[in-house]
């Protein structure tokens, strides 16, 4: 790799040759694929915006000018290329190099990113900023087509087109999200692709209009006006409509072309939209055929393919229990945000194709889609990540809840930690910002047979809004449940009451106290008279969770024990205080924040003497 040796800053690109930058997308490639392997990570979609990023530090002269990765996990190659190489062997580890843009990581990192569809809105407010500061800047925004479906870019794109600002945004367009793309705007970009061809066809005219004194005359004005060659043959674009100049498709695998077509994009006087075409996986044969199990891996044998996954997880049974009782219920409806193979709705999904929908990344759309479902007579499962949840905040609480009188459930996958994705990704919020919601009934079983129960419970009652937190990974079985709003008694003991919830009831299973141990299978409504009978004997309550203290079970509990007019009692809230939880791996992170079960048994025992 003696290309990418001496490649230590964006610098180092602007004067290499066109055949010494092609020798550089294999290094990276190979680079890519040798560290992955070792740390797991994003690979497919890294190896498709090779050229593309090499492109863009070539052309503009980052830091000054911005580049803002739209979700962020696509930004290897350009940490690579700005100096981190060194550090690819800590990727996404505990106090090591990001998974993600960070801006206290580096100063080519302007704006932290995790989640989808915002690049835009960040890019066009740093080309506003760099406007009013009056400097001649650029601004560019990444993003790819399965973050396109996403309302915040159409949101921004809509107030970009009247901007003046040195603003670009480039679409990497690859044809997946982690699930393949769906819906209109897929339909819309695959006619594009298609219509590749007419740039050939635009050449071949111009060149024959050449020919002559009257051809020549009217090739000149067919590009002066508004709508040129181009709108001969193909109908003006959604994105000129918006105020865009559009150029694309392009090859987003031709360097020479993404580099000319961004120099150019550099001298026009209005918003710019490049339309590249890339291939996920590009390079690495396993990745390219299987790009989704590529999509975000642990470490793996790079000369083998990767098998998709057959352990029990908790999305998994979320899966299994929602078709099996699709088949007795014809108004069980399954709704996924891009994510279908994530939440386990893949089997779902071929056996009941007409009840299942998969909305792509438009999380408030899934949402409130479901509230008109259930409007009529429908009960919609809404299977989606516990972070990407809080994006729906406001259908959850106008659109569901408020209604009264329709059912649906939320199945929040991944809560709690979900390690070395991060900040962006923990769930670690959900019971704070959906615990207030009246009308909402809220549960968080630690076992496969609890997650089962509280999707039984939903389905069999549909009785207004049914919230289910899980964790990612591997669900262990646990005993039968009999009554999901109890208390379930794990421990007996004398001088204290612990009570948990989710992920936290597992570990506390290995903690050493003597004390009553209470999981709480449901917290709203919670049953407290268990709990109470333990306190009047002990004296001591310590609630364990993996959320934020603030607005989460803990005092969720305490003010449900006032309520009914508990003893007084001494309270220690164990969980996560008011924080951002780095990356790291979950036993790490447990560690960390002082939630792993040698760290539990010790607080425990000295809240107790």
């Amino acid at each position: 790799m003696a290309i990418l040796e001496k490649i230590n800053s964006p610098a180092d690109l602007k004067h290499l040759t066109k055949n010494e930058l092609d020798i550089l997308c294999g290094e990276i490639r190979q680079f890519l694929i040798d560290s992955v392997s070792k740390t797991g990570g994003h690979l497919a979609s890294n190896l498709g915006v090779v050229e593309l990023t090499i492109g863009l530090h070539k052309v503009f002269h980052s830091p000054q000018d911005s580049i803002v990765w739209d979700v962020g996990h696509q930004c290897y190659v350009h940490k690579i290329l700005t100096g981190r190489k060194k550090d690819f062997s800590t990727l996404r580890q505990f106090g090591g190099l990001s998974g993600f843009p960070k801006t206290n990581e580096s100063a080519h990192d302007p704006f932290n990113s995790g989640h989808s569809s915002n690049s835009i809105s960040v890019a066009l407010g740093i080309a506003e900023a760099n406007r009013l500061k009056g400097n001649s800047n650029f601004s560019i925004a990444v993003i790819g087509d399965g973050a396109l479906t996403g309302g915040l870019a159409y949101e921004a794109l809509n107030n970009a087109g009247r901007s003046k600002s040195n603003l670009i945004v480039v679409l990497n367009d690859n044809e997946m999200s982690i699930s393949h793309n769906v819906g209109s705007i897929t339909n819309y970009l695959n006619k594009l692709r298609t219509d590749i061809k007419y740039t050939d066809l635009k050449a071949k005219i111009k060149k024959n209009l050449q020919k002559s004194r009257a051809g020549t005359k009217l090739s000149g004005l067919l590009n002066n006006t508004k709508y040129g060659i181009k709108h001969l043959f193909l109908p003006g674009t959604l994105f000129e409509a918006l105020g865009f100049t559009y150029i694309g498709p392009i090859n987003g695998h031709d360097l020479t072309m993404i580099c000319t077509v961004l120099e150019s994009a550099k001298h026009l006087d209005k918003p710019v939209f490049i339309h590249a075409y890339t291939k996920k996986g590009k390079g690495y044969s396993f990745a390219e055929q299987a790009p989704h199990l590529y999509h975000g891996t642990g470490p793996f044998n790079k000369q083998q393919a990767l098998q998709p996954n057959t352990e029990n997880t908790f999305s998994a049974v979320c899966g299994k229990k929602l078709s099996s009782l699709a088949e007795k219920d014809d108004a069980l409806i399954a709704i996924s945000a891009a994510m279908a193979d994530s939440t386990g709705l893949t089997d779902f999904s071929k056996r009941f194709p007409k009840r299942f929908f998969d909305v792509g990344i438009s999380e408030a759309h899934a949402v409130t889609f479901s509230a008109g479902l259930a409007r009529k007579g429908f009960f919609p499962a809404v299977c989606i990540y516990s972070t990407f949840m809080q994006r729906a905040y406001d259908s959850i609480v106008h659109d569901l809840a408020l209604q009264q009188d329709i059912s649906a459930l939320l199945c929040l996958d991944r809560c709690g930690l979900v390690g070395e994705d991060g900040e962006t990704h923990h769930g670690v919020f959900d019971i704070s910002y959906l615990s207030h919601i009246p009308n909402i009934k809220f549960f968080t079983p630690h076992t496969a047979q609890g997650l089962e129960a509280a999707i039984q419970l939903a389905v069999t009652e549909k009785q207004g809004i049914y919230a289910v937190r899980y964790p990612k990974g591997s669900a262990p079985d646990g005993a039968e449940i009999k009554n999901l709003y109890e208390p379930e008694q794990l421990r007996s003991g004398k001088q204290v009451t612990v009570v948990s919830i989710s992920a936290m009831t597992n570990v506390l299973q290995n903690a050493d106290f003597d004390g009553d141990h209470f999981h709480l299978n449901c917290i709203k409504p919670l049953h407290t008279a268990k709990i109470i009978e333990s306190i009047h004997k002990t004296g001591k309550l310590v609630t364990v969770e993996d959320n934020l203290l603030t607005g989460g079970m803990g005092q969720l509990l305490c003010a449900a024990l006032d309520a009914v007019g508990a003893p007084p009692f001494k309270h220690l809230a164990l969980g996560i205080n008011d924080v951002f939880v780095p990356q790291g791996s979950v036993p790490k992170l447990l560690q960390y924040l002082g939630l792993d079960a040698p760290s539990l048994s010790e607080k425990i025992k000295e809240f107790i003497q």
